[in-house]
């Protein structure tokens, strides 16, 4: 048996605000003072901080740009007490797509980024002058990547963790040109090759490069000039521009990014003669996801389109075998049916790449943690976010796998953060304190209208839903007769079809609470209520009956 307790927490911005002045603080144009001292300045709707607008943090970071459902969402610059200033795009609170950061140091990096890190492709300039383009994951110098040193010398080729390491080759100022292997940024193996096509010059942007026009430049570093004009200073493969670099365009506008073709051909910034700079992905020249970046920042640049489809992205968490606290019987079983229903057509014939399933010891903090950043990072504006968890729960925390008896808790304050900060339309919270169960007999195949039940998502308005299996100061029962935690027990029967009590073939987040709270209380003579709470859609739809379509 689990004790456990769960705190649902809304999500209305102005909930504890101190002051609402100069607008609306509905719908419109204001200034936000929170009891921290926090302060915003722009435009919300619905109570929520949506549109563009100015944060001042306690901390003394300032965030002007773009929010969505209170949390930063679009293009931004955030500036810090510490002289760091990225300007770019933001997902989830995150630095997220193509963005740059500029550091005290007087060093900066522009390319892509990933949950606050540098992943992707990207340059990154020293104060010193140095510089390397190429692959970045983790924030560091991984895959393939060109350096070119103050020295001008060049190493072109992999590197690990900020390391040279791998196949490569190293230019010299004057032109020698030394190949080999690198282990941990030392040359391990050498290659003697000579060719006349390396002779190296100095480019008009001081980098060393290759004349590509005298040399036949089959790999590697170079500079070519068109017929009108125009320049490109980059990589090169199988003698054509192809792959990072530059190009001086010969009207004064400028290209940095990936290039194939004699054209722009993937992620790649645009800086206009008249001051304009643009970001995106391109194909064959045209630019056909434009991201706007501009240092003067202009909030009213284009951003690409939203995806309309709606998806359901689910983590699925199921933990027993604790070693500082009592070994629960059934919950990896009851994880694994609840991943089995989400597969299922009656719960949405979900992909795996949209499961998360955290059993043991994979749920643990870290596991977790990851998992609600999956969640965020997939889920847009039209999708559904579920959690499901069963394990133990102690006042205000789940209880991660690798719980030491004293620290490695998950609060439910962030879980809800994480929530909160999701633009997804639908959230739904399950949380079983006790969990058991044999596995489902194997279903046999019958004929669905799945289209429906996902429409049945555009129809409702969304919000949060939050299911418990047990007040706070009640124990969430489970029975070896039973054979499953009675929560889990009677919420997978009435997932499975008995909770469609109005026989329209989908068992909306009402119906499934009335059919769990009857059953449950009725079972456990009312020792154990289940409850139900948030901010939700009460037609929200949860599943498909079979035989229904």
């Amino acid at each position: 048996m689990r004790f456990f307790l769960l705190f649902f927490l809304t999500f209305i911005l102005n909930t504890g605000f101190s002051q609402c002045t100069d607008g609306n603080c509905v719908n419109g144009t204001g200034t936000f003072i929170f009891p921290s001292g926090g302060k915003y300045v722009g435009r919300f709707e619905n109570s929520r901080l949506n549109g563009t607008g100015t944060f001042y943090y306690t901390n003394g970071n300032v965030y002007t740009g773009e929010w969505k459902n209170s949390i930063r969402e679009g293009i931004g610059k955030l500036e810090m007490p510490t002289g760091d200033v990225y300007t770019g795009n933001f997902k989830a609170n995150k630095y997220w797509g193509i963005g740059t950061y500029r550091f005290p140091s007087g060093d900066y990096y522009n390319g892509d980024w990933f949950n606050d890190k540098a992943k992707g492709k990207g340059r990154y300039i020293f104060a010193s002058g140095e510089e390397y383009y190429g692959d970045f994951d983790d924030g560091k110098f991984n895959g393939f990547g060109i350096y070119i040193y103050s020295n001008k010398d060049s190493y072109e080729g992999y590197w690990i963790e900020n390391k040279r390491h791998g196949e490569g080759k190293l230019v010299s100022s004057q032109g020698a040109i030394q190949y080999g292997t690198w282990e941990n940024d030392i040359l391990v193996k050498k290659t003697e090759i000579t060719s006349s096509e390396n002779v190296v010059r100095k480019t008009q942007t001081g980098n060393i490069n290759r004349n590509c026009l005298t040399n036949n430049c089959q790999s590697g570093l170079g500079y070519y000039i068109y017929k009108d004009g125009s320049k490109w200073e980059g990589e090169f493969k199988n003698g054509k521009p192809d792959g990072s670099g530059t190009c001086f365009y010969a009207n004064g506008n400028k290209y940095e990014g990936f290039w194939t073709n004699n054209v722009p051909n993937g992620d790649g910034m645009m800086f206009l003669n008249n001051g304009e700079v643009y970001g995106g992905r391109w194909e064959n020249g045209i630019l056909v996801r434009k991201e706007e970046i501009n240092t003067d920042y202009d909030l009213e640049k284009s951003k690409p389109e939203p995806d309309l489809k709606i998806n359901i992205w689910a983590m699925i968490i199921g933990i027993g075998a604790y070693d500082h606290m009592s070994v629960l019987k059934y919950t990896d079983d009851d994880a694994y049916q609840v991943y089995a229903f989400l597969r299922s057509p009656e719960g949405g014939m979900l992909a795996k790449e949209q499961i998360k399933l955290l059993i043991d010891e994979n749920a643990t903090v870290e596991g977790i943690r990851e998992g609600l950043d999956f969640l965020v990072t997939n889920a847009d504006e039209n999708d559904v976010i579920l959690i499901y968890f069963a394990g133990h729960g102690m006042k205000g925390a789940f209880v991660p796998y690798d719980f030491d008896g004293y620290e490695n808790l998950v609060s439910h304050e962030e879980i809800l953060r994480s929530l909160s900060g999701s633009a997804a339309k639908h959230k739904v919270l399950i949380a079983d304190a006790c969990h058991s169960g044999s596995l489902i007999a194997q279903r046999s195949p019958f004929s669905s209208n799945l289209e429906e039940y996902y429409q049945d998502f555009e129809k409702t308005q969304g919000g949060t839903a939050l299911i418990m299996s047990s007040k706070e100061n009640e124990n969430s029962l489970e029975f070896s007769g039973m054979r499953q935690g009675v929560f889990s027990y009677y919420l997978l029967e009435g997932l499975n079809g008995k909770a469609d009590f109005d026989n329209s073939g989908i068992v909306d987040i009402t119906e499934l609470f009335e059919f769990v709270n009857i059953n449950v209380r009725k079972y456990t003579q009312n020792n154990q209520n289940p409850i139900l709470s948030g901010d939700y859609d009460p037609k929200m739809p949860l599943g498909v009956v079979r035989d229904k379509f």
